[in-house]
């Protein structure tokens, strides 16, 4: 059970986002306005803020803001409500601001609940999936979810250097093929920034000259092909966080 705060100004869609986490067994916090979140998740630390972008008094972007600069609510997972399907450049300037993930929020009650619980903080770390096309991205949360982590979704290397600018992450899957950045290109990144970090490349290239290199080089750990099977799919991501913890011990010491 976690601890999640719903920022919202709209009662009937607080409710029902509330009814609907309250019967997945969490605790709901509500706010109406942005600085009544504020004081409620630095007084009572949520595991979760998910917090609608239409607020009448503090928007959603100075609200995420002001939680990460506020040491304590670091590792509090943020989620904007009413931004499941912005325009990349939109969610984008969203994960800049400081959000995790965008959700639908009360237009679609069990998908929220869901969005919300893939987000939720684990024991075992960040899991972080990269991949240009919507519907392999969704795809890929619903297979990968598991309550063990934190599952965060970029559409594009744009949107994952956003969130990788602030927040470490234990393993990244990423597609190869992307408009803005190659996962090669994009994993290359992720070492330079968490060395420790275990790097999946998932790809239906044919030319698979560039991930072999990344892979002869270190640059990627483990590459998949196009179409993937959901059980060894799961099975790798498990490996990867035994692997990025194998790493952190021997960097520690």
């Amino acid at each position: 059970m976690a601890r999640i705060l719903l920022v919202d100004h709209h009662p009937p869609s607080r409710v029902l986002m509330a009814w609907q986490l309250r019967a997945r067994g969490h605790e709901v916090l509500e706010a109406t306005g942005g600085i009544d979140g504020l004081e409620l998740a630095s007084a009572r630390r949520p595991d979760l803020v998910a917090c609608s972008l239409r607020l009448p008094d503090l928007g959603a972007g100075a609200l995420a803001l002001l939680l990460r600069a506020d040491r304590a609510c670091l590792d509090m997972s943020l989620v904007a409500l009413g931004a499941a399907d912005r325009h990349p450049g939109e969610r984008a300037a969203l994960l800049r601001a400081g959000f995790d993930a965008c959700a639908g929020g009360a237009d679609d009650p069990e998908r929220f609940g869901a969005e919300i619980e893939a987000v939720l903080p684990g024991p075992d770390g960040n899991l972080l999936v990269v991949d240009d096309d919507a519907f392999m991205l969704d795809v890929l949360a619903d297979v990968l979810a598991d309550a063990r982590y934190r599952l965060l979704t970029a559409r594009s290397a744009g949107e994952a250097l956003a969130l990788l600018a602030r927040r470490r992450m234990d393993v990244v899957l990423s597609d190869q093929n992307m408009p803005d950045l190659a996962g090669t290109a994009l994993l290359a990144r992720v070492r330079a920034a968490h060395p420790a970090c275990a790097r999946l490349i998932l790809s239906g290239e044919t030319d698979r000259a560039a991930i072999e290199q990344a892979e002869a080089t270190g640059v990627v750990d483990r590459a998949y092909a196009k179409p993937w099977d959901a059980a060894a799919l799961r099975g790798a991501v498990r490996e990867a966080f035994l692997l990025q913890r194998q790493r952190a011990i021997m960097r520690s010491t």
